[in-house]
Parts: C-alpha cells; sequence; structure tokens
C-alpha cells in the first residue's frame, strides 16, 4: 500500500487542476457574455452616434432653411438615413387643412416619385387616410399608401406634424418587409419631428410677413393722399405765378411704392403726353440749367432737379410758362419748392419704411412670446402629459395628484400670460402717452394685483406717434418681465422732462439682478426693449442690483419731441 505521504502530492495536483479547468471554463463564459455587451453598448453607441448626427444635420439645415421646400427635403433626408427606409414622403396641410402637393423623397426613378406624389393628393388616399388611426399599417393590412408606384411589399409608419394645435401635414415612412421602428426610435423621431414642425411654422410665418409687407408696399391710400396733397400745392403755385402747367416726375426708384409718381397740374393742347415725356426723358438724362422753348409754340420750359441734401436726385419738376423771363426771376423759388417737394417725398419713403420696419420688429417680438412662452408652455405640458400617463398606469396615484396640480399651475400661468398679451394688442386709448401709460397700469394692477404709481405731468407732452407706439411697446415688456421675474410688491412709473430731454422709467422694488448674469428668456426681452429704443433714437438704460429691484431707464433727445408739438 502506497505511502500516503507519496500520494498526497498527486492528489493536490488533480486537484489543482479541476479547479484551474472549471475556472478558466467560468472565464470563458464570462468572457463571452461581457464580448456581447460591449458589442450591445457599441451598437448602442454607434446608434446614438447616428442619431445625434442626424439631429446636428437637421439643426444645420433647418438655421440654413429658407423656404418650406427646401426644410422639408432635408428632413425627408435626414429621417430616411436614420431608419434607413426605403422612401419618405410629406403632405402638407394648408391653413383649412386641406392636402397641398406632396413631397417625395427616395432611391427610386424621378417619374415614379412625380406619380408616387400624385397617388398620395388622389381622393381614395385622402378620404381613406382622414378614417386611419393607426398610424402604423404592417404587411397585409389595406392601406392605401401602400398602393400606387410600388411594387414590393411595405411597412407604413404616419407622423403627423402638428404645431400648436394646428395640424400642418403628415409625414410618411416606407419601411421595407420585416423592418419594424422600435419605441425608442419612434420617440426620437417625434422629437424631430416637433422641430421640424416649429421650423415649417416659423418659414410658413415669415412667409406670410413677406407676402403682407408686399401687400402694405402697393397699398394706394398713402400714395393717394400725398398725390392729392402735392397737387393741390401745385395747383396755387401755379395760379398764383400765373404758370401754364407744373409736372412732376419721379424717377424709377429701388422698392418704393413712390417709383415713377407722376403728377401734372394744369393743362395746355401745347404740353402733350409724348412731348412731356420726351422732356423729362431729356431732362432725366442730360440736365439744363436755363430756360428752353418749345418749338412751334408760345411756351417755354424749365426743369428743377429734385435733390436730397446728401446729393440723390429724385426725379424732376418741370414748369411751363409763357412768360420766359419769370422763370429766371423765380429761379430761387423754384429750386426751394423742388428741395421742399424732394423732402416731402422723402420723408413719405421713409414713413413707409418705418412702417415696414416697425411690423417686422412686432412680428418678431410676438415671435419671440410665442417661443419663450406659449411654446415652452406646451412643451412642459406635454412631458407633464406622458408623466400622468406612466404615473396612472403604476397605480401611484399620489404622484399623479401632483403632477396634475403642476399642470394646473402652468396652464393658469398660460391663460394669465396670453390675457396679458390679448389685452396689451387691444391697448389702443385716444388721450395721447400719459392716457396710454395709465391705462396700462391698470390693466397690470388688474391682472397682478401688484400696485402701480405713476407719476407724470399734468400737462400733455406732444410725442411722435411712432415713438409712441415704441414707448408703450417697451413698457408691456417691461411690466411683463416684471410680472414674470422679478417677485415685486410695487412697480412704478415715471415720465418727466429734464435738461432738453425726456426721462421714462419703469421701476419695481423686486429681487433684482446682476445684468451680466440673466437667463436666455430674460435677455430676449431686454434686447427686444433695447431694439425698439434704438429704432426711436433713444438711450436705453437698465439699472439694477441683486435684491435692490430694478429700473428701465430711456432718454429721449427733445428734438424728437418738438417735432410732434
Amino acid at each position: 500500500m502506497p505511502n500516503l505521504l507519496t500520494v498526497l502530492p498527486w492528489v493536490l495536483v488533480i486537484l489543482g487542476a479541476g479547479i484551474a479547468a472549471q475556472s478558466l471554463w467560468h472565464f470563458q463564459r464570462e468572457r463571452k457574455t461581457w464580448r456581447a455587451t460591449l458589442d450591445e453598448v457599441n451598437q448602442r453607441l454607434q446608434e446614438t452616434e447616428k442619431r445625434l448626427s442626424a439631429v446636428l444635420q437637421l439643426n444645420r439645415e433647418l438655421t440654413s432653411a429658407s423656404d418650406e421646400k427646401t426644410l422639408v427635403e432635408a428632413a425627408l433626408s435626414v429621417v430616411s438615413s436614420v431608419t434607413e427606409s426605403l422612401g419618405a414622403s410629406f403632405v402638407p396641410f394648408d391653413t383649412w387643412g386641406q392636402p397641398m402637393p406632396a413631397f417625395t423623397f427616395g432611391h427610386i426613378p424621378p417619374s415614379a416619385l412625380e406619380s408616387w406624389g400624385d397617388h398620395l393628393l388622389s381622393a381614395e388616399v385622402q378620404s381613406r387616410c382622414k378614417q386611419c388611426h393607426k398610424l402604423q399599417a404592417l404587411t397585409g393590412e389595406e392601406c392605401p399608401l401602400k398602393q400606387g408606384p410600388f411594387s414590393i411589399a411595405l411597412s407604413v409608419y404616419c407622423f403627423p406634424l402638428i404645431f400648436a394645435g394646428h395640424p400642418l401635414g403628415i409625414f410618411n415612412l416606407y419601411l421595407p418587409v420585416g423592418r419594424s421602428l422600435s419605441d425608442h426610435l419612434r420617440s426620437f423621431l417625434e422629437s424631430l419631428f416637433d422641430e421640424v414642425a416649429m421650423a415649417v411654422e416659423s418659414v410658413r410665418l415669415r412667409h406670410q410677413e413677406v407676402e403682407t409687407l408686399r401687400t402694405l408696399h402697393t397699398l394706394p391710400s398713402s400714395r393717394h393722399d400725398l398725390e392729392a396733397n402735392l397737387t393741390q400745392h401745385f395747383d396755387s403755385v401755379r395760379n398764383a405765378l400765373h404758370l401754364e402747367a407744373i409736372l412732376l416726375q419721379l424717377r424709377p426708384l429701388p422698392d418704393s411704392h413712390l417709383s415713377e409718381l407722376r403728377i401734372l397740374s394744369g393743362t395746355s393742347e401745347e404740353i402733350t403726353p409724348g412731348l412731356a415725356d420726351q422732356l423729362v426723358k431729356n431732362e432725366l438724362l442730360s440736365p439744363s440749367s436755363t430756360p428752353q422753348p418749345i418749338p412751334g409754340t408760345a411756351l417755354s420750359w424749365r426743369a428743377f432737379p429734385l435733390l436730397l441734401p446728401e446729393g440723390q436726385n429724385l426725379g424732376v419738376i418741370l414748369v411751363f410758362t409763357r412768360q420766359p423771363a419769370l422763370l429766371q426771376r423765380q429761379e430761387l423759388f423754384f429750386r426751394t419748392l423742388a428741395a421742399q417737394t424732394a423732402w416731402i417725398l422723402e420723408n413719405e419713403r421713409l414713413t413707409r419704411s418705418l412702417e415696414y420696419l416697425i411690423i417686422v420688429q412686432e412680428r418678431n417680438r410676438l415671435a419671440r412670446e410665442i417661443h419663450d412662452g406659449l411654446a415652452q408652455t406646451l412643451a412642459f405640458l406635454k412631458m407633464h402629459s406622458a408623466q400622468m400617463q406612466s404615473a396612472l398606469a403604476q397605480g401611484d396615484i399620489h404622484r399623479l395628484n401632483t403632477l396634475l396640480q403642476e399642470s394646473k399651475q402652468v396652464i393658469a400661468e398660460a391663460y394669465q400670460e396670453i390675457r396679458q398679451a390679448i389685452d396689451n394688442l387691444r391697448v389702443q386709448p385716444d388721450g395721447g402717452m400719459q392716457a396710454w401709460i395709465r391705462m396700462l397700469a391698470e390693466s397690470f394692477e388688474k391682472n397682478t394685483g401688484l400696485s402701480v404709481q405713476v407719476d407724470m405731468p399734468s400737462e400733455t407732452i406732444n410725442i411722435l406717434p411712432e415713438v409712441q407706439a415704441q414707448l408703450v411697446r417697451i413698457t408691456q415688456e417691461a411690466l411683463n418681465n416684471v410680472r414674470k421675474h422679478a417677485h415685486a410688491s410695487r412697480v412704478s412709473i415715471c415720465l418727466r422732462e429734464w435738461c432738453d430731454q425726456l426721462i421714462f422709467e419703469i421701476s419695481d422694488d423686486g429681487q433684482g439682478f446682476d445684468p451680466e448674469d440673466l437667463p436666455s428668456v430674460a435677455q430676449h426681452g431686454l434686447r427686444g426693449m433695447r431694439e425698439r429704443a434704438e429704432l426711436i433714437g433713444a438711450d436705453f438704460q437698465i439699472i439694477s442690483q441683486p435684491r435692490r429691484g430694478a429700473t428701465v431707464r430711456l432718454l429721449l433727445p427733445q428734438h424728437v419731441l418738438e417735432a410732434a408739438s
């Protein structure tokens, strides 16, 4: 029988080898698990990177797109790339919810794309799509979108494009059989389409803005009044100096409703339209400095250019008379008449330009308010709705009640903000600047419960209408900032004259702030007020410190007021 001491080492070796083999087996198995986990992580990282790249690309496209076509085509391309779909389409809706010509994207011939777009607008598709609430058609289901130019089986996913409850259109994705969208990917696409919806609405609003400006540009009322006033003025001059006629003709002016304006005071058989046109043409090309006879008649004429101080020539005034010496004696008067007329025309042009600029500024202000107020509120409520659905599904009544209370508070604040915005747009008193400010203060007190002290002179201060309008909008924005951010108990509005200046201040006793450390939302409001102040030539100041309230101060030069008196 072998000695135990001799056998024991071999037993230990065998046991060690078994343990090592088992450890190696466990290591290899864990290694496979780690490798699978690592592969899964790498795959997710690649998907995340791909989606991030898609978001960045889409943001670049949305920022640079100048029209809806470019914007939608970029969105279709990006979404198709992310989902690896066979194709994508977008059917836009007009203001009344009716479908417009479709946009299509896919790696198919142009002729098929064209027939595809026609198919999307067919009566059958529109009728059946209006009744569909699935927003997903799998293989075998009768979906009209899977018909038309397609010769392969498809899965279809639909994504309505909605902004502030208003349907803008619907996106359609076409995937090959066997491919589907995961819940995570669908959620990602919905976020993308929310961003696209905001961009589409912005482009449409910008298009409407351009059309509005074009319409205003062609309004005849202001030009008609100008023509009537100038004609009456020329009639008075013509009768006083016993002239035969006075003809005003403007040059072609870029982007001006006054371009090629023509006014004729007086008539004469000797001054035919053809003759007048020829004289104007010659004078604009080669100005003369002395009276000129009209061959075959007893008339003489003299041209006086419509010059602005900087030298710009707007056109010409032709004076027709049977007394050539009068043109020499009254040369200074006619030059003054031409200079005054040039100033009148330039003021009219600048006034209309200011009107356009005010409209653009007002639209930008409204766009900022919608983006910073209503859009943010809707995004918050959308997120809360999803959380409430989750709480309801989990039976967490306490959390659901908390979320409902928060949503109720947000809705109440949004309602108050919208009411304030509507009231601001409706304010149109007849008593001038002081009455306007007092009405704003009363409305603010009623809506917020905060006390507003108004300190203004009892006598009326004459202010140009366009200056007055901008001061009122600045006041509205300042009060809106107080309501949302200041946590104040008292507000004061002061208007006074001092050292040839008008000083206008809106102050509060709230928490104040560091002007260099403001959130982006508040910066939008301050930038809007500063832009309005610059528009009317006012010096704009913000005075504030943490816990010491804030003051918005504007300094207007006296000549702005004198121009109104």
